[in-house]
């Protein structure tokens, strides 16, 4: 099999599977849950910015945006059976 027709087996797969993203609120800085599945930090994988904090210019000024907390609303990926990645917060507008 070459690499495009494993490329369209999974996209088939994926297409017949139920949705792997999910909205989940955090319940402390390191975990949360999803589908009444409790995640900790065993469970998830988060980008960096999103766990350390990150500046964004706003104007002339700097705005830190604080990492991630308790209570914030996240967007998180299941990869597999066992790990799930936190891909980002999402905000009101």
């Amino acid at each position: 099999m070459n690499g495009y027709e494993k490329i369209i087996r999974l996209m088939q797969q994926q297409s017949k599977s139920p949705s792997s993203i999910f909205l989940a609120t955090m319940d402390t800085n390191s975990s949360c849950k999803v589908n009444g599945l409790n995640l900790d930090s065993e469970d998830l994988l988060i980008a960096e910015p999103l766990k350390t904090g990150y500046y964004t210019k706003d104007g002339d000024a700097s705005k830190f945006i604080e990492p991630v907390k308790a209570n914030d609303l996240v967007l998180v990926l299941k990869m597999n059976e066992e790990q799930y990645a936190i891909i980002e917060r999402l905000v009101n507008l």
